[in-house]
């Protein structure tokens, strides 16, 4: 059906990860390779966190496309994004990000704001948080996923 069905908890998955790490630093295995465990543990717990981002970006693209067809139909966005299912989606939008509704909502302004919850699995109300002055790169930990 073009739906990604993949939920993660990231709360979950920290706990699940802070276990499977305690129990890799117990392992005689790790121990004997210790340089290398400390270079890849670290790059291996961001794996499922930037699948999600992934999973995220292509359930926000599709919606979108769904939205901008939806606004060449009638001149506007609709009111919920259950208005595009079925005629441009098979089903409304999932979030990744705990498995509730994807985020969704007209702006003053004409437009639509869309996005997931982020890895810290709050709703942020939409805000991005950069990790430098000037907006150059996006914090991966906090705030939502959004569609630009």
């Amino acid at each position: 059906n073009g739906r990604v069905e993949r939920q993660i908890d990231p709360t979950v998955y920290a706990k699940h990860w802070s276990e499977t790490e305690a129990g890799l630093q117990k392992s005689t295995a790790i121990l004997e390779h210790r340089t290398l465990a400390r270079l890849l543990l670290p790059a291996l717990s961001k794996v499922v966190q930037k699948a999600a981002y992934a999973d995220v970006s292509v359930v926000e693209v599709r919606t979108a496309i769904a939205l901008e067809r939806h606004f060449l139909a009638n001149k506007s966005y609709p009111d919920t994004l259950s208005a595009l299912v079925p005629g441009l989606l098979p089903a409304p939008p999932v979030d990744v990000i705990k498995g509730g509704p994807l985020h969704y909502r007209r702006t003053d302004d004409g437009r639509y704001l869309l996005y997931s919850l982020g890895w810290n699995g709050a709703d942020d109300g939409g805000q991005r948080v950069t990790v430098r002055k000037g907006g150059q790169r996006l914090d991966d930990n906090a705030g939502d996923w959004g569609w630009c």
